[in-house]
């Protein structure tokens, strides 16, 4: 009974409780399959995140907090010392979430080389992990019994421990996608419960209430436990992005249910409907914007263009592994990382885990279960169609089959959408901190994009929202002034009268006014028309001579403007907002927009009373040619400069970024429509204009469009289309060209099966076949008798249909099935649906007619040029590449029927099957 005594004299338990929130979800791995990264489950199809990665985080925070907590989490043997095991004081146990049936999160993502600016080679990859918002308790057990651990460290660990999941930790290998991060509840406090094992009734409750807890039961007795104010080696950054007026963005999910692009939603575990900003966007914004600022400031890049060039055709693990030779558990070469390569120490490579974590935003919606054309109807939400098309760059016109369309996020809607983000960095340098607070000013100011290219992708950051604690927290103090209006210099101010990022609130912006400026007017007057300029000094004390005043800036009667008047002045963003006549009353805001309602068959088109006149063709030194006035091409070589770098690692020292704000006055009418027409009353489409809110809007993808062609003109820029086959009239199918009366085509067209597909660079194997034609109406009444009723398995747009197999006697198609066998062996080569069916009623020898490949004669070689040929001509069609085993029809002189010889065959093309 003594040993007994002695072996549990000093013994304690402690059980600590956490109540943990995933608010944007976790993966924890368990390997991929095919391209998919999926979850960790337990038998019963219940997330599992494992003890042992929960109690790796704590080990690897802690220790870079302070080393000396490591005898918490034991010491395995030495190779030469096996009695240096020690078990770890601290039990970590698995943790099952059990997730609703009806929710799941699987999120598409892709990896892209900077160098190219394209998705790497198999690079597309989805992610399964936890829905957002789910939550469980973590169950934790301390044992102090250990001789050897110093008791003084057991209340500072515990108040750690509750900081740490204060601020956030991130769990899974997935963290740089923007899940995984962990942290209290809803502020629910660390909790713990201690038991002194030494006395019998507490050894019994602890034993009764370590059941209790296997089983899922609550205990009582809870203590509360109040915990660091956070780490001292760590930035936490919190904000809210927001769209301003008039903007959009679009972070498409990959998926395209409705539409080919659309925003990311998401169900979360609370059964809502959540707009994502995925934080692996952010990331790599950040990280892109980092590294042109680390190297502007001459900093080391180990992932540079000059490895990439030199490695030719790069994979993924290379840019991943940054093109090092070294193997990837070589310390010094981790070492040498974090000295040399700051932006690889900060973001981290597949030698190692970064230091910085940029969470997912999420915005609940106010439709939950909608969809996306749905709530694009409803004027109320904050969704909008858009449709596109792609211009041919030599014409001008769109390209045929080139249409397509998606949704996109606007600053409209009832509620104004909010991004809350949260960025962790630990272990912080200055220089880190102060390329993350540039980058975050310049998405704020517009100069940065998120997003797809068709939309403006302009965010900002909702006044009020940004929070900064910890280490070099007070570099973010510029942008909160900036956000409340004070612009702040803080290469002039100190840090003594500037405070702190996290204690600026939001001012009331009603009870905020600067005063007016003051300034001179002038009116200038050309013929009939009058225009304004202005004269003032503004609050830097620069003197801004003639600024144009347009007319929505104009506070004041044309009648009441004298040249040399004084005028009061309100600035915004160094633009004016309201400029007004001193000593007179400012007048109502004048109308910036109007709409007219056009009639596609009236012949009264109103027309403009006030266009200005236009500059005549002649002015580009060439007479005017209908439709269009043909940029020359200058004589002789055309002179050319090195290209733009792709990557700022090249260091171009010349180039600068910045803002440019233009401001678009209407002189004619303009007409920039909604992607879907409304029927009047008389069936005419009525199409209205394009608005967020109340605002009409000319969309960034055409404002990006006419600057790029602008560009291309004023810089002799070349031509982008040089391929030799590819037409105007790309991506149609062509018409097979069969007589109305006989079942024989005008010109000898075959079918030919593909073997070995070739491409631009590579000839390609051909089958050539017997082909006959049969009535359409033929082969359905086969195709019913075999016992399917309805039409044949055409193909549609996006893909093939079903196969069609014939028996064959003679000319005469004799059964269908829709597999091979013994008797049917000639496969039928069905063409698409009749554009309009007009053709129901008629006789037979009036209908489409259907190839079928009875039996093959021969192969053939074809030569590149073919394949480029098909490939040019169908860029943009509904079969833009051949696959093997196709049948496709092939153009042909009489001569190739009876020859080997791939000369006489004029082209491959895809039937469309309208009769001509």
């Amino acid at each position: 009974m003594s040993d007994f005594n002695n072996e549990i004299r000093d013994r304690k338990m402690i059980v600590i409780k956490l109540t943990v929130e995933f608010p944007n979800g976790f993966c924890v791995g368990v390997g991929s399959v095919g391209n998919q990264i999926r979850i960790l489950r337990a038998g019963n199809g219940s997330f599992l995140l494992p003890g042992t990665s929960i109690a790796g985080v704590l080990r690897s925070a802690f220790r870079s907090w302070n080393s000396q907590f490591d005898c918490f989490f034991g010491s395995a043997p030495s190779e030469k010392r096996e009695d240096q095991k020690r078990p770890s004081p601290l039990q970590v146990e698995d943790v099952l979430i059990d997730p609703k049936k009806e929710i799941t999160s699987n999120r598409v993502s892709h990896l892209r080389c900077r160098h190219a600016g394209s998705v790497v080679d198999s690079g597309l990859y989805s992610v399964e992990s936890a829905p957002a918002k789910t939550s469980s308790v973590f169950y934790l057990r301390l044992n102090t019994s250990d001789p050897t651990l110093d008791a003084s460290l057991i209340d500072p660990f515990l108040k750690q421990l509750a900081a740490f999941f204060q601020d956030g930790l991130v769990f899974g290998g997935n963290g740089n996608r923007g899940i995984g991060l962990a942290q209290l509840k809803d502020n629910h406090p660390l909790q713990i419960k201690e038991y002194d094992l030494t006395q019998p009734k507490e050894y019994a409750c602890w034993l009764n209430d370590d059941y209790r807890l296997r089983s899922k039961s609550n205990i009582e007795g809870w203590q509360d436990l109040k915990s660091n104010s956070g780490s001292a080696d760590t930035l936490t950054v919190e904000w809210n992005f927001e769209i301003p007026s008039g903007q959009d963005i679009l972070v498409s999910d990959g998926k395209g249910l409705d539409a080919e692009s659309e925003p990311h939603r998401i169900t979360a575990a609370d059964g809502h409907d959540y707009w994502l900003l995925p934080g692996s966007s952010l990331r790599g914004l950040f990280r892109n914007e980092c590294l042109r600022l680390a190297a502007k400031e001459g900093k080391k890049i180990a992932d540079s263009l000059e490895r990439y060039e030199q490695n030719g055709e790069t994979q993924g693990d290379e840019i991943g592994w940054l093109f090092a030779k070294e193997k990837k558990d070589d310390e010094d070469f981790l070492h040498r990382i974090d000295q040399k390569y700051p932006l690889e120490s900060l973001f981290g490579s597949l030698h190692k885990k970064g230091r910085l974590h940029i969470s997912d935003g999420l915005s609940k919606t106010e439709n939950d279960r909608k969809s996306m054309e749905e709530m694009a109807a409803d004027f109320t939400c904050p969704v909008q169609y858009r449709v596109h098309v792609v211009l041919d760059p030599i014409s001008g016109g769109a390209i045929d089959g080139a249409l397509f369309d998606n949704y996109v996020l606007t600053s409209g809607g009832r509620i104004p959408i909010q991004f809350p983000i949260k960025m962790i960095v630990h272990h912080p340098k200055e220089e880190e901190v102060r390329w993350l607070a540039q980058t975050l000013r310049s998405i704020h100011l517009g100069r940065l994009r998120v997003g797809s290219s068709k939309s403006a992708g302009r965010l900002s950051i909702k006044k009020g929202t940004l929070r900064a604690h910890g280490e070099y927290a007070n570099l973010f103090n510029g942008i909160c002034r900036e956000l409340n209006g004070e612009w702040y210099n803080p290469n002039t101010a100190s840090e003594e009268n500037v405070p702190a990022a996290d204690s600026i609130a939001d001012p009331d912006p009603e009870k905020r006014a600067d005063p007016p400026l003051e300034g001179i007017l002038h009116v200038i007057k050309k013929g009939e028309k009058t225009n304004y300029q202005v004269t003032y000094t503004n609050t830097k004390g620069k003197k801004e001579p003639n600024k144009p005043l347009y007319q929505n800036k104009r506070y004041f009667n044309d009648n009441d403007a004298v040249d040399g008047d004084k005028v009061c002045i309100i600035l915004e963003k160094g633009q004016f907002k309201e400029v007004w006549i001193a000593g007179k009353p400012k007048t109502e805001s004048p109308k910036t927009t109007g709409t007219q309602v056009r009639s596609g068959k009236s012949n009264n088109m109103p027309t403009s009373t006030n266009n200005l006149a236009k500059a005549p063709a002649s002015i580009l030194g060439l007479p005017f040619h209908n439709p269009y006035t043909f940029i020359p091409f200058t004589k002789g070589e055309s002179p050319r400069k090195a290209p733009a770098p792709r990557t700022i690692d090249e260091r171009e020292t010349d180039r600068f970024c910045g803002v440019l704000e233009l401001e678009l006055e209407t002189v004619s009418p303009l007409m920039i429509n909604e992607g879907k027409s409304k029927k009047s009353e008389n069936s005419h489409k009525v199409y209205s204009i394009q608005t967020i809110d109340q605002d009409v809007i000319v969309p960034a993808t055409g404002v990006r469009g006419f600057l790029r062609n602008l560009a291309t003109i004023a810089t002799g820029g070349p031509l982008t289309v040089l391929e030799e086959e590819t037409w105007l009239c790309q991506g149609r199918d062509l018409s097979l060209p069969l007589s109305h009366k006989k079942e024989e085509p005008l010109s000898p067209v075959i079918l030919a099966r593909i073997i070995e597909p070739g491409n631009s660079r590579k000839e390609g194997i051909i089958e050539i076949g017997e082909t006959i034609y049969v009535f359409a109406r033929r082969l359905e009444k086969l195709w019913n008798d075999s016992g399917h009723n309805g039409e044949l398995p055409r193909p549609g747009a996006k893909g093939n249909g079903t196969k069609l197999w014939a028996k064959v006697n003679g000319e005469t198609v004799v059964s269908l099935k829709g597999s091979p066998d013994f008797e049917h062996t000639s496969e039928v080569k069905l063409s698409g649906r009749p554009v309009k069916n007009e053709n129901k009623n008629k006789n037979d020898e009036d209908d489409k007619r259907e190839g079928v490949f009875v039996r093959p004669l021969r192969r053939i070689t074809l030569p590149a040029e073919y394949w480029a040929a098909y490939i040019s001509r169908n860029k943009h069609g509904n079969h833009p590449e051949l696959r093997k085993g196709e049948l496709r029809s092939g153009d042909t002189d009489p001569r190739f029927i009876y020859c080997t010889d791939p000369r006489p065959l004029l082209s491959l093309f895809t039937i469309r099957g309208s009769v001509p």
